[in-house]
């Protein structure tokens, strides 16, 4: 099984993996843009269950020593359920996804040393045309989703 995972923010944070939440910390105009999207979001993970976009379970400020640091709870898509392990079902490669060209390369000489990169993938991906039909279905559904949300935060963005 090839796993991409699609970021929803393309952060150089410091990151932490646990068996079915990922941790990943976040600054405070990131926090305020997941906010405003929170709504549009919802919806669209409500009205589309089959959605490439991370599932997101929280959104937590902690404030030590007079340091505030945010940070969002995500389902971890690397997670292997037994049902996965039942049908013999194991993660062979993992690509880093970002639709991106500039510095897009990892440095690993072969695909079980680590995270791979958009640059890194030489292969076509084969499927069924029903597998590959749904999965152009549901990123067209979320693509639309990040249009939605792009213009609805111009104006934060802007500010």
């Amino acid at each position: 099984m090839v796993v991409f995972c699609f970021a929803l923010f393309a952060l150089e944070l410091t990151l932490f993996f646990y068996y079915r939440y990922f941790i990943k910390s976040v600054d405070t105009g990131e926090m305020k843009a997941l906010q405003g999207m929170l709504a549009a979001y919802l919806k669209h993970m409500y009205c589309h269950p089959d959605s490439m976009i991370r599932r997101f379970s929280g959104l937590c400020s902690i404030k030590m020593y007079g340091v505030t640091q945010h940070f969002v709870v995500m389902e971890n898509v690397l997670r292997i359920t037994e049902e996965h392990k039942a049908a013999g079902h194991k993660i062979s490669e993992v690509y880093d996804i970002k639709g991106s060209w500039i510095d897009r390369h990892s440095h690993f000489n072969h695909p079980s040393d680590g995270v791979l990169k958009d640059s890194d993938l030489h292969k076509q991906i084969q499927m069924t045309e029903r597998h590959a039909r749904k999965m152009l279905e549901v990123a067209t559904y979320d693509a639309f989703f990040f249009c939605q949300v792009s213009w609805s935060l111009a104006g934060w963005w802007m500010s």
